[in-house]
């Protein structure tokens, strides 16, 4: 499910039984207390990382939008190979928007 950018409803519904089972462990002595935190303070950590990489599956870029830039960037190096002539300024301008302007739209896409 997450190679899909979804969490697993069974995984999510499994982690909750774990949590509240830690939660409802009985305490009747001092020393399940220390067990106790234990469990929590092992289960926190867990618990942030299986959310941090169910962010992190959801995020990144359609394949639509991959296309699109390496279109853009295909018809920029074409204009690059096709731009004669000894002007430097003019090869300069033309290498610098070749190098900023994919940077740029990459950035945008992922504002």
């Amino acid at each position: 499910m997450l190679a899909h950018g979804q969490p697993s409803i069974q995984t999510t519904e499994s982690f909750s039984s774990v949590l509240e089972s830690a939660a409802q462990v009985e305490v009747s002595r001092p020393s399940d207390i220390s067990t106790r935190v234990q469990v929590a303070s092992l289960l926190t950590p867990a618990h942030v990382f299986r959310e941090t990489r169910i962010f992190q599956a959801t995020q990144g870029l359609p394949i639509v939008r991959w296309v699109t830039l390496g279109l853009y960037t295909a018809i920029l190096v074409g204009f690059m190979l096709f731009a004669g002539g000894g002007a430097v300024l003019c090869h300069a301008v033309l290498a610098g928007v070749f190098a900023g302007s994919p940077v740029l739209a990459m950035l945008r896409m992922l504002d």
